[in-house]
């Protein structure tokens, strides 16, 4: 058995602090939807949201309707979209263009909703946004959104 010397315990607190110095404590996170009516949108276009309600750390882009990571690490997406009566809808999460992850919304008797969630590692500088599928409209007015926010960074940010 080792022995613990004073000195070995005094410079335990150094290490922790140099460590928990390299945890990533950055905040970041957006919420984005559509408060307009009903918007046409093509086979495998972007989705573009018009109102941005949360954009922590600026990584979401309403001109191009993709968030962009800004550090690595671990997050979690949600897209959440209503089809009218008389249509569906099928719309994928991206992620540096692999999807990662599929909903579907029949409307052909009523309203549906369709959500989907997603726990992605993601590296800085990868680009996610959501597309279409099938279908080619979902209803606005605040029904259909799509956020995301890192879990934990990797350490290195």
């Amino acid at each position: 058995m080792a022995k613990t010397t004073f000195s070995t315990i005094q410079t335990i607190p150094g290490i922790l602090r140099r460590k928990v110095k390299g945890i990533s404590t950055k905040q970041i996170g957006f919420c984005v939807t559509n408060a307009n009516g009903k918007i046409t949108i093509n086979l495998n276009e972007i989705v573009h949201f018009d109102t941005i309600l949360h954009n922590e750390g600026n990584g979401f882009n309403k001109q191009t309707g993709m968030f962009t990571c800004p550090v690595p690490g671990i997050y979690f997406f949600v897209l959440s979209v209503l089809t009218s009566r008389g249509s569906s809808i099928g719309v994928s999460i991206i992620v540096d263009g692999e999807i990662k992850a599929r909903s579907y919304a029949d409307g052909s008797i009523a309203y549906d909703q369709g959500s989907i969630s997603t726990m992605v590692r993601c590296e800085a500088g990868h680009n996610v946004w959501t597309s279409v599928y099938f279908g080619s409209s979902i209803y606005g007015d605040y029904y259909s959104s799509f956020s995301g926010f890192l879990l934990w960074g990797d350490g290195s940010s």
